[in-house]
């Protein structure tokens, strides 16, 4: 089969992009555009089909799904691993992160259940229930959550298609440019998160 090139820009993106604002824009317009039309992701994720190569910007639902299910099983020595050897104390890493957390978790400052939650924190025993665990028990637990997973990067891949088309418009051609493009990709991805938790 020869090689086809797709529409490029199936979603309701401008062909140019200049700012983080447009960006944003674009991409919650697009965002709405694919909540009424899923169809049009499968068209934008992908820019060429050929034989044997396809381009796809952004992976099928099915195959992001098997790609992280594969991983968790790939990955189950390796968690054994990093649990007992982390780069960090967790603990440490935790308490640090304790201002960024009370900023977005009012309710939580309040009653400072992440203080008290992180201060009884043990790393031995985490580390001791890991283990009983184990790397295959890691695996198996996550695809048990297949369904869950599914239903999550079905939400997640249209959005994330919409981003991509969304900053592909955007030049960045000049620094100004690339600058701009970074601030909304940033804009982009806090989006993505807004929307993923509802």
């Amino acid at each position: 089969m020869a090689v086809k090139q797709l529409n490029e820009n199936p979603l309701p993106i401008p062909a140019v992009i200049g700012s983080a604002e447009d960006a944003l824009k674009a991409f919650r317009d697009s965002a709405a555009f694919l909540a009424d039309h899923p169809e049009a992701a499968e068209l934008a994720r992908v820019s060429y089909v050929g034989n044997p190569i396809s381009v796809e910007t952004v992976k099928s639902v099915d195959q992001w799904v098997a790609d992280q299910l594969q991983g968790a099983q790939n990955a189950g020595a390796k968690w054994e691993r990093g649990i007992q050897a982390p780069s960090r104390d967790p603990k440490a890493a935790a308490l640090a992160a304790a201002k960024k957390y009370e900023t977005r978790t009012q309710q939580a400052i309040a009653e400072k259940r992440f203080d008290k939650g992180i201060q009884n924190y043990n790393l031995d025993d985490a580390i001791t229930t890991a283990l009983k665990v184990g790397g295959a028990g890691y695996a198996a637990g996550v695809a048990a959550r297949e369904n869950k997973i599914r239903a999550k990067v079905s939400k997640l891949q249209p959005l994330v298609v919409a981003a991509k088309k969304t900053l592909d418009s955007m030049p960045s051609d000049t620094d100004a440019q690339a600058e701009a493009k970074a601030v909304a990709a940033i804009k982009l991805m806090r989006e993505i998160g807004k929307t993923m938790r509802g």
